[in-house]
């Protein structure tokens, strides 16, 4: 049974406080001949008289059937000018009101009302939850009413989180309950399809008094007990035409469509992670911590949000905040893979390299047939080997390994596991040419001997020697080639300048300065190829659009 027509947080939080002030006095809204009306009834909580929550829940209620297009929904008030002329023409009496809890005199409310439907609801307000009563009366054509459905619903109050404040706990514990109550009762398609009444044949959803609709009304059959009815249009797929609005560069109508996506189906994860993404590609982190907030409100054990919740934290500078968030979630979930790489990939970013090997390989043991954990470690063993060149062999044999799990299908995981290598080494062959100069500057200076410049060469290019060898065995990425074959050369061209400098260190008759001139050239040759090997990479990562070539010169076949 498909939901009602649902509210994103932060349309029905907008909406609420619209509502607050206006449904008090139920307005009777223009009525077309063609919608059944539908009564809606929210009584009070005997224990918490108090609460404004019916008010609220019967405000929003009336909103999410008004968009259905196949109801005339009507709030109930005592105020209401309907009630007063019924009171007067003695369709109602003074006890009814009183005695709203009677279905007899609900149903006399609904009459007065000329209410097709009656839906009754009756909320009883817990510490952190709400369970609600919710009848559906439908009056037949005989004047007899029936009890289509009714039940007793339970929402509990959404969990605390960082930032989120009572009020919001509260305004998304009313969004559940509008939530849970649409999707009980069903959507208006299946009622009307289910239920024993006879529909006028001219409806028309866009025009009812459309000439078109008028003749389409001619035309038609006497309708039976039970007609068919007006199908309801399939949402538009807005995830889909979001991607493609991104893929083409429009992040505007991007972020529109997937706000679409989120108000069709609040509950959907992807749409709510692909906004947030796109918020934090465009360096909007304000909005996407709300969305994250929001969307953790509705999915609080996802996983992909959890980790885009972190990056948005990671994005503010609250490094903390993201590990104590992803801790939470492993606690949760223990033998979740995303969860343990999801935590392991903010250790590694906090500097925690321990914690996080510990994290990949906690998750490849719950999971031996996934390549991830592998390719996190062959990542985390490469930023590592600075430090110590022999984890670069460990960093080569985790990614075989991860090549070997990757199934052939799967064309991207190791391409993204490459683009995330590939600028590590780069850094660090830049550092490296830049710990060459200050190590000439320092022995030419005085502030080095010698042998202590000796000692520091020795060291550099053994790290050097290990980066080199590493990126002879790795396997580039498809495409990458040319990049990869530049990164190489430039490492070999650093090497160089390291070796010379080191021969005349050696050398007792020369001189440090000797080696200025022959120093300068490796250094700036050392960078043109690793900027050359930049570009490289960049556009094998992103090929260039190519515009489709005009076709005038071709023929079709009639």
């Amino acid at each position: 049974m498909q939901p009602l027509i649902r509210f994103r947080i932060l349309g029905w939080i907008a909406l609420l406080g619209v509502l607050g002030s206006s449904y008090s006095i139920a307005e009777t809204p223009a009525t077309s001949p063609n919608l059944p009306k539908l009564l809606i009834l929210v009584r009070k909580d005997p224990k918490t008289p108090n609460s404004d929550l019916p008010q609220l829940l019967a405000g929003l209620l009336k909103q999410s059937l008004k968009s259905s297009s196949l109801y005339t929904p009507v709030l109930y008030s005592p105020y209401d000018p309907t009630v007063k002329n019924a009171l007067l023409n003695h369709l109602l009496t003074p006890k009814d009101l009183n005695t709203l809890d009677s279905p007899i005199s609900q149903q006399r409310l609904a009459e007065a009302y000329d209410a097709r439907y009656l839906l009754s609801i009756q909320p009883h307000i817990l510490p952190e939850s709400v369970e609600v009563d919710v009848s559906l009366f439908h009056r037949a054509p005989a004047e007899s009413w029936t009890m289509p459905y009714s039940n007793r619903l339970h929402v509990d109050m959404p969990p605390a989180r960082r930032g989120v404040t009572e009020e919001i706990r509260r305004k998304a514990l009313l969004y559940g309950l509008v939530d849970s109550i649409s999707g009980a009762v069903g959507s208006p398609t299946h009622l009307l399809a289910s239920l024993p009444i006879t529909l006028p044949q001219t409806v028309a959803l866009n025009d009812a008094n459309s000439t078109s609709a008028q003749k389409t009304a001619a035309a038609a059959p006497m309708p039976s007990s039970s007609p068919a009815t007006q199908p309801t249009p399939p949402l538009p797929d807005y995830l889909a035409q979001a991607r493609d609005a991104l893929r083409d560069g429009n992040v505007a109508d991007a972020i529109m469509l997937l706000r679409q996506a989120v108000d069709g189906n609040p509950f959907d994860p992807k749409p709510r992670a692909l906004l947030i993404q796109t918020y934090l590609q465009r360096h909007l982190v304000a909005l996407a911590d709300a969305e994250a907030q929001d969307s953790l409100l509705l999915c609080p054990n996802d996983v992909e949000l959890t980790q885009l919740e972190a990056q948005v934290l990671e994005a503010k500078g609250d490094t903390k905040g993201a590990l104590q968030l992803f801790t939470q979630l492993v606690a949760h979930n223990p033998q979740d893979v995303a969860a343990r790489i999801a935590l392991g990939d903010v250790l590694l970013a906090n500097g925690q390299y321990a914690d996080a090997q510990n994290a990949y390989e906690t998750a490849a043991s719950i999971n031996a047939k996934s390549a991830l954990p592998a390719l996190r470690l062959a990542a985390l063993f490469v930023k590592e080997a600075n430090s110590d060149p022999s984890l670069y062999a460990k960093g080569l044999s985790e990614l075989e390994t991860a090549r070997q799990l990757l199934p052939p299908t799967d064309t991207t995981s190791y391409l993204n596991c490459y683009a995330t290598l590939m600028p590590v080494l780069s850094q660090r062959i830049h550092d490296n040419a830049d710990a060459l100069q200050q190590i000439y500057e320092s022995c030419v200076q005085g502030g080095l001997s010698v042998t202590e410049a000796l000692r520091d060469l020795s060291d550099l290019q053994n790290r050097l020697v290990a980066l080199n060898d590493f990126l002879a065995k790795l396997p580039p990425a498809a495409g990458a080639e040319k990049a990869q074959a530049a990164y190489g050369q430039s490492a070999a061209l650093l090497l160089q300048g390291i070796g010379y400098f080191h021969d005349i260190l050696a050398d007792p008759a020369r001189t440090p300065r000797e080696a200025a001139d022959t120093l300068a050239l490796a250094r700036a040759n050392t960078l043109h190829a690793l900027q050359e090997a930049d570009a490289l990479l960049k556009n094998s990562l992103n090929p260039p659009q190519t515009k489709p070539q005009n076709t005038d010169n071709t023929t079709s076949n009639d």
